[in-house]
């Protein structure tokens, strides 16, 4: 994913939450799953996941990509099922998709309000708030962490059931694979 593509991503989902009404907030960040890095580090971020989802019993499956989200609960046994995968990204150096797909789980699970939010809404606030901060990570050259703010505003997208998981992975693909 290019740079040029995520901020085109971004713009796409600021329009979203202008249409939706939806203002500004800067929650403050909760540490719970680690911050995402190159290499074997990426590997006890995963592992860290994998033991929250684990020790709570919840399963695994592959969420149907073209239906809207039916029920939270499934919303956290498609991230259980993610993780297998992300191993596999981290061993092929893929780490955009690393850090996307954890940043994705920590949408999910923050509007699960398995992270402290008073109110789910509060979590397309603070999406809303983390686009120019994303914008200024690509201008930076910080694309791990834009990647990993971008895979957290579509966790949060798809479990507050505005997009498809098809419609995320559309978004993310150049313009000519669509």
């Amino acid at each position: 994913m290019t740079r040029e593509k995520v901020l085109q991503v971004i713009e796409t989902y600021r329009d979203l939450f202008v249409k939706m009404g939806v203002g500004k907030i800067d929650c403050p960040h909760d540490e719970l799953l680690g911050e995402p890095s190159l290499g074997a580090e990426s590997y006890s971020v995963i592992e860290t996941c994998r033991s929250f989802f684990v020790e709570r019993g919840i399963g695994k499956i592959d969420y149907p990509h073209e239906e809207l989200l039916a029920d939270p609960n499934l919303g956290l046994e498609h991230c259980h099922g993610m993780i297998d995968k992300m191993v596999e990204f981290v061993r092929e150096g893929r780490f955009e998709k690393t850090f996307r797909w954890l940043g994705f789980i920590q949408g999910v699970l923050w509007s699960n309000e398995v992270f402290n939010l008073d109110h789910p809404n509060l979590g397309l606030k603070h999406c809303h708030g983390m686009l120019d901060k994303i914008v200024e990570f690509v201008q930076e050259g910080r694309m791990e962490k834009a990647f990993h703010y971008l895979g957290f505003i579509q966790g949060v997208l798809w479990s507050n059931r505005v997009y498809t998981l098809e419609d995320l992975k559309n978004q993310n693909r150049p313009d000519q694979a669509k």
